[in-house]
C-alpha cells in the first residue's frame, strides 16, 4: 500500500495531518484548538517508524493564513528532509477531496522545497502609536 504523509494548516487555529493512500480511506487527525501546536500534536500521534514505509510528504501550500501556512510548510519540508522523502505541495482546492488527492500523488512531480502561499501580505510590523 502506497501512503503519503499529509499536512493541511491553511486555516488559522485549525490544522490536520495524517496518512493518504490511493487504495484506502485517509487516516486524518485534527489538531485540537487547545493543543500546543501542530508539531507537538503530530509527535503524539504518529510513530516515526511509519515514515520508513512512506512514499512522500504532501502539504497544502496555500493560500492560507500567514502563520498557519508558514508552520505547516515548515514542518512538511523538515519531515521530507529528515526522512529523505519526496515532497509535493498542493493547492487548498486539491485538499477538498482527499481520496482524489491520494490517487493523484504518484503522478505529481516532487520539488526540493514547498514555498508557502499566503492569502494576503503578512502584517509583521509593530503597531503604530
Amino acid at each position: 500500500m502506497e501512503k503519503w504523509f499529509y499536512i493541511d494548516s491553511r486555516a488559522r487555529g485549525s490544522a490536520s495531518f495524517g496518512w493518504l493512500s490511493g487504495s484506502g480511506k485517509p487516516k486524518i487527525w485534527k489538531v485540537p484548538a487547545d493543543s500546543p501546536g501542530l508539531a507537538s500534536y503530530m509527535a503524539s500521534r504518529v510513530d516515526n517508524s511509519e515514515f520508513a514505509e512512506a512514499k512522500g510528504v504532501c502539504v497544502v501550500s496555500g493560500p492560507g493564513s500567514f502563520s498557519a501556512i508558514r508552520n505547516g510548510t515548515l514542518v512538511a519540508n523538515l519531515l521530507a528532509r529528515i526522512y529523505r522523502l519526496p515532497i509535493v505541495g498542493v493547492d487548498a482546492k486539491d485538499a477538498d477531496d482527499l481520496n482524489a488527492l491520494a490517487k493523484s500523488l504518484p503522478d505529481r512531480a516532487p520539488v526540493d522545497y514547498v514555498a508557502p502561499v499566503y492569502d494576503q501580505e503578512p502584517n509583521i510590523t509593530l503597531a503604530k502609536k
